[in-house]
């Protein structure tokens, strides 16, 4: 004979709802002692130890029938660190974990992202450094180019000029006069 749902009897249904209750129960108890803690590691061997394991009902119907016949069982499932989790649950839980990792992902492009600019920051430090070096260096020299064309129009020119009046000999001295002007000129528009 075929059954449908108006012949269960109150009673067969009211049983059955408590067997369901106590196997989700006993299942319950049952995947808290098989220390899937224990054998999680990470990728470098590290134990993880995970906050709780899932143990999923495939209906609210199923969920709401368990802790209708055994109220302890939320309270006895976090004790042993399970969720007793039904699809909406279950949806929750993965929205949860999934936002979480997206977090963790941005915080870890953050932390990259601020040791990139330290790294970068003191390679600027580093250029601006050997920029004023340059520039010190080119001061130094343009300094010291100056102190050689007044050292040659203060002193040597005049002596030489003194030398040529002397001896006669105009010419060679024009010729290094305006050519020193000139390398002076060309220099400073360098």
């Amino acid at each position: 004979r075929e059954y449908g749902m108006n012949d269960v009897n109150e009673d067969e249904k009211l049983d059955s709802e408590k067997r369901f209750a106590s196997d989700v129960s006993d299942t319950m108890y049952k995947l808290s002692r098989k220390n899937y803690r224990d054998n999680l590691k990470d990728n470098n061997g590290n134990k993880l130890t995970p906050d709780f394991i899932i143990m999923f009902l495939p209906g609210e119907y199923h969920l709401q029938v368990a802790m209708l016949h055994k109220p302890e069982l939320w309270e006895n499932s976090l004790d042993k660190k399970i969720i007793l989790a039904s699809p909406y649950i279950l949806l929750a839980l993965l929205k949860t974990v999934f936002y979480s990792w997206q977090q963790d992902e941005r915080n870890s492009n953050t932390e990259k992202i601020l040791k990139t600019t330290r790294i970068l920051s003191e390679r600027i430090a580093k250029l601006i450094e050997h920029v004023e070096n340059v520039g010190n260096g080119l001061k130094q020299t343009v300094d010291s180019y100056e102190s050689l064309v007044g050292s040659y129009n203060d002193r040597l020119l005049p002596s030489r000029k003194e030398l040529n009046s002397l001896s006669g000999g105009q010419q060679t001295l024009l010729e290094l006069e305006n050519k020193a002007k000139k390398d002076l000129t060309k220099f400073k528009r360098e």
